[in-house]
């Protein structure tokens, strides 16, 4: 009992001398400044990016791939920090692919460096600054960091496969390029192309007799009762995606016009109305400009959806 009671007045002492000297010391380099060591450094905004290695793995050419992600400490600030001294890969950089805008929270295997054949036991150091708060890891490629982004070794697990074209290349693994580059212009069905491109990969993918019996037997099953049922509740499905494309697009676009067209009535009720019709309609215009930006990010998300979609199995 006396040495059960000694030890844990020893381990108490050796607590608060730890905490002492963690409070008089210097704040390490990638430390968020704190009034206690152990606080927590996730907030909404003011702190700090880490650069996260995800480990190193051996591409199918045989050559040697780094994986890199990171943590965005911020909860409600996303960053924009360009390549340069505050987001910079040495030695052979200062830009080697790594991102330059930062989403909050834990980003998992954002980007990958190919190796020379040389490289050996050398290292790499990803350098973040941000928010005045400096974070660095070591990139290297010891044995006990090897990854398997292709095929997991114990169970043979693959990764799904994706493709933004019915005749495009699959994409599965870890990001090492650009899949596809999309561009919408007035005029241009951009929600039918993404409806056609949905119906062919999935066809392409599960074979016209697969898809075909998606169609009659989810989500009710293979009963012939029910095929009649699954018919209806696919085709309405289908119908919906374009037809919602559509009418939002459609709708913020008519409320848009709308709005201006009010606005500029209030010109009719002499010079005040003017004055203010003129403020208010700049003000409208400016948001307007941030309405079609936020409608063509939600176009594209709503394609990544449904091209992800096409390739599930029912």
């Amino acid at each position: 009992m006396r040495g059960r009671v000694l030890a844990g007045i020893a381990t108490i002492g050796i607590g608060w001398a730890g905490a002492a000297l963690a409070g008089a010391g210097q704040q390490g380099i990638g430390q968020s400044p704190s009034s206690l060591p152990l606080t927590p450094t996730i907030r909404e905004k003011g702190s700090s990016v880490t650069p996260a290695f995800e480990g190193w793995y051996y591409g199918k050419d045989g050559s040697q791939n780094l994986l890199v992600g990171y943590f965005n400490r911020n909860t409600k600030q996303e960053l924009d920090i360009p390549v340069g001294p505050n987001n910079r890969i040495e030695p052979g950089g200062p830009d080697m692919g790594q991102p330059t805008h930062f989403a909050t929270g834990r980003q998992w295997g954002v980007f990958t460096i190919k190796l020379p054949k040389d490289f050996g036991t050398k290292k790499l150091t990803w350098t973040i600054v941000a928010n005045g708060l400096t974070n660095a890891i070591t990139l290297h490629t010891q044995a006990d960091y090897v990854v398997e982004p292709f095929e997991d070794a114990a169970n043979k697990n693959t990764p799904p496969g994706l493709k933004f074209k019915a005749d495009g290349k699959t994409f599965a693994g870890a990001p090492n390029t650009i899949a596809e580059t999309f561009t919408a212009t007035v005029g241009t069905p951009l929600a039918l192309t993404v409806w056609a491109m949905m119906i062919g990969l999935g066809i392409k993918e599960k074979g016209l007799g697969g898809w075909l019996h998606e169609l009659f037997c989810a989500p009710f099953g293979s009963n012939p009762i029910m095929w009649p049922l699954n018919f209806l509740f696919n085709v309405v499905e289908y119908v919906s995606k374009p037809l919602s494309h559509s009418l939002r697009l459609f709708g913020n676009m008519y409320a848009g016009e709308i709005i201006f067209l009010l606005l500029w009535l209030l010109a009719a009720v002499g010079f005040v109305g003017s004055f203010f019709a003129i403020v208010l309609g700049l003000g409208w215009a400016i948001f307007h400009i941030l309405i079609v930006v936020l409608q063509a990010y939600i176009f594209m998300m709503l394609t990544i959806v449904y091209v992800s979609m096409a390739h599930e199995h029912h």
